[in-house]
């Protein structure tokens, strides 16, 4: 039957149904059309409610005959092989997966029970990625024994950005593609690299590298560059004195400059390096043992005096530009943006997982990232190199050694750290996290403190930080806490002491807040578990900021004094808050000791404009001498400023060394960002060194951009070093 006929039927059909119904009254109607569908699912509902009301509701018609009437309706040719959409065209792999996510999204409103359809839904999706995306995704999923709808959605957001930022990327040399005879797709993705210089990619292939020497091969995808890389090494070296030992050597020449045509990318190198290595003296590189026999890599004392270097890791000046922007939005007022995804999640975390033990103190869990691929790797012999340099430092500072091995003692004693028996189990996930020593002239109790590094890269490529959730801010922002701080006509401020080590870890945390210490060189290293928060861990002060305000939320109806200030008037430990008079002041400042002092929150460093709001608090609480004594040159620090207590005077903190001998971009940029002004009262001096600023960012030499570490032009010095000594009468103000 014909489609025309099909129409014609359902037109004759429908009219005399409705003339049926309608009993005496006789109407010629018009044809009426069947509703068609072309596949546009966002026609669907349309075409479905309208074929049921007509054709499918209707009893007098044969199901055959229904069926017949379907199949006239479908329009368009059927689509049996859905073109692949290649990962290397970054924009089409997003396109996809935010068109296919929101058709999900658009059954779920129907009710339909898609959480079920993991397998249908997965292979859909697979059905339009193209081959080498979906052996990438079989590896990454080699473990399961299905397919995961959401996993896999998950992998190519994630494959998506590595491609945009190219650092999990594979290159190969244009001469090199060629003489594989492989097609090479078209693809056009822009790769930055040293100095955020680009460079254009727009082609790419998939090959199989193979070991010579060893049953190793691996099917890798290649972005392809006209040349990835400069000769390597840049000078031929003479190894003769080299005592390399008789081991199969990846590249028998690697002392001759030669081409580079490959250059293998992070992600694939973790799988090729078995993580034995050798070193071959000092000055001299290290052999690295890897799936094609043992590579050297590392610099040699020969090349001390060449002018050339190389460097194969993509870096940009992120911590300058970094300090450059909070440096220039310092005095600006920020709104409170919505939480991000990842911060939600966090919160989320952490309203789930957080108890209290029956002492008080909370209870807290590391907040871990989704990203599978964020896995951890060995840790143990970096954390031991890292405790050997230190050891080495420390003994050339006796004074410093001291205060290290009394800080780690106090640390074990108040029991933040527990040492465990050896040989400790390594056979679950842990990490072993490197420490190192921090001084800090101004601080009036410790001026030597252990920061633990959890930036450390472990041998998988990332570090714990990178495993964790960093967690949204809580607290007000700094402008807002001091211009409320001067209002009161009572002032008071404290700090919480130890206020990190007051919060517990839950068990499961332990064994990735492992550190190695001993306090004499000549002992074995034993490993100990850190039991609180720890500074050094992207995740800390979320943890403890969002503590500190759950206490106010747990205890609000027993301190009503305390819940306001608590919340809004810390920044990060440190309390400014204050009342209109002295009775007020004293009841709010015992109600907030009390309901911090519950959780094991004690605050010290008291201090105040009006020395009654004090009475009772013990004099080795005081940030200064006691009241009764007070001077007119005594003086506390808060949050980068001075204030003196007696007159209730801010002053400037300006912490400025003498400029250097030899002045940079990068020194001028450290001077100016020392100058800490979130009241922007001095604008018309720090306007000064950005203008300053402004002038280098855009100084040239021989046609290219100034280097941060290179010195400036005499001129320019000279210019900032008057600068620089006018800002010591900041000081005074």
């Amino acid at each position: 039957m014909s489609n025309e006929s099909m129409l014609l039927a359902s037109s004759t059909l429908n009219s005399s149904v409705l003339n049926s119904s309608i009993g005496a009254v006789n109407l010629r109607l018009p044809k009426i059309e069947l509703p068609t569908f072309d596949g546009d699912s966002t026609k669907w509902l349309t075409f479905r409610d309208r074929f049921v009301a007509m054709i499918d509701s209707a009893s007098e018609i044969p199901n055959i005959m229904k069926l017949q009437y379907l199949l006239s309706s479908l329009k368009g040719e059927v689509d049996s092989s859905p073109a692949a959409v290649s990962c290397d065209n970054v924009d089409d792999l997003a396109l996809l997966v935010d068109e296919f996510t929101r058709h999900v999204n658009g059954l779920k409103k129907l009710d339909e029970p898609v959480d079920t359809w993991d397998m249908p839904l997965a292979n859909l999706l697979l059905m339009k990625l193209d081959s080498s995306t979906i052996l990438a995704w079989e590896n990454h999923s080699a473990q399961h024994k299905k397919d995961k709808y959401k996993e896999l959605v998950h992998f190519l957001q994630d494959r998506h950005e590595h491609y945009y930022s190219g650092s999990m990327c594979n290159f190969i040399s244009e001469s090199m593609a060629h003489r594989l005879l492989t097609p090479l797709p078209k693809v056009s993705i822009a790769v930055s690299g040293i100095g955020q210089i680009k460079q254009h990619v727009k082609g790419s292939i998939t090959a199989t590298v193979r070991s010579l020497g060893e049953d190793f091969h691996s099917s890798m995808e290649f972005l392809v560059l006209k040349t990835p890389s400069a000769e390597i090494p840049t000078i031929p070296l003479n190894i003769a004195k080299w005592n390399i030992p008789n081991v199969q050597l990846a590249d028998s020449s690697f002392h001759v400059p030669g081409k580079v045509d490959v250059v293998i990318g992070g992600n694939t190198f973790w799988k090729i390096h078995t993580g034995r290595k050798q070193s071959l003296g000092n000055g001299r590189p290290w052999l690295i043992e890897t799936a094609f026999g043992w590579a050297v890599s590392g610099n040699t004392s020969q090349l001390a005096g060449s002018n050339l270097r190389l460097c194969h890791t993509a870096a940009n000046e992120g911590a300058i530009e970094s300090l450059l922007q909070r440096f220039w939005e310092a005095e600006s007022i920020m709104e409170n943006p919505a939480l991000s995804i990842e911060e939600d999640m966090c919160e989320k975390h952490y309203v789930a997982t957080t108890s209290r033990n029956a002492q008080g103190r909370y209870i807290v869990s590391l907040p871990r990232s989704p990203k599978p691929e964020r896995t951890l790797g060995l840790s143990r012999e970096i954390a031991d190199r890292r405790l050997l340099g230190v050891e080495r430092r420390l003994k050339a500072n006796p004074e410093m050694e001291r205060e290290y091995i009394k800080f780690m003692r106090e640390y074990e004693s108040l029991g933040h750290m527990v040492k465990l028996t050896e040989p400790v189990d390594d056979n679950k996930p842990h990490c072993y996290i490197p420490h190192h020593a921090v001084v800090k002239e101004t601080s009036t109790t410790t001026k030597v403190r252990v920061v633990f590094d959890a930036s450390c890269k472990t041998t998988s490529g990332y570090s714990l930080n990178d495993t964790l959730l960093i967690g949204p801010t809580v607290q007000d922002d700094l402008l807002t806490i001091i211009l409320r701080f001067r209002k009161h006509a009572v002032a008071i401020v404290a700090d919480v002491e130890k206020m990190y080590r007051q919060i517990r870890h839950c068990e499961n945390d332990l064994n990735l807040l492992r550190i190695r210490f001993c306090e004499c060189p000549s002992d074995p290293i034993s490993t100990y578990e850190l039991q609180t928060v720890t500074y050094g861990t992207a995740t800390a002060p979320f943890l403890a900021t969002r503590t500190l305000q759950q206490i106010a939320h747990d205890h609000k109806q027993q301190y009503p004094l305390a819940v306001d200030p608590v919340l809004h008037d810390f920044y990060v430990d440190d309390l400014l808050t204050g009342a209109d008079d002295v009775v007020e002041a004293v009841g709010m400042r015992t109600q907030i000791s009390q309901m911090l002092e519950s959780a094991g929150f004690l605050l010290k460093k008291w201090a105040s404009n009006v020395s009654e709001a004090l009475e009772g608090v013990p004099s080795d609480d005081l940030a200064i001498k006691p009241l009764l004594h007070w001077q007119e040159d005594q003086a506390i620090s808060t949050l980068g400023w001075v204030w003196e207590p007696s007159n209730d005077m801010l002053r400037f903190r300006v912490d400025l060394p003498p400029p250097a001998r030899e002045l940079t971009r990068s020194l001028v940029l450290s001077y100016t960002a020392r100058i800490f002004d979130p009241l922007g009262l001095l604008g018309p001096t720090v306007i000064l060194a950005k203008m300053f600023l402004q002038r280098l960012w855009g100084l040239k030499q021989d046609g290219k951009t100034l280097d941060w570490d290179r010195s400036l032009p005499i001129d320019l010095q000279e210019e900032w070093r008057k600068l620089h000594n006018t800002l010591y009468s900041l000081r005074e103000l």
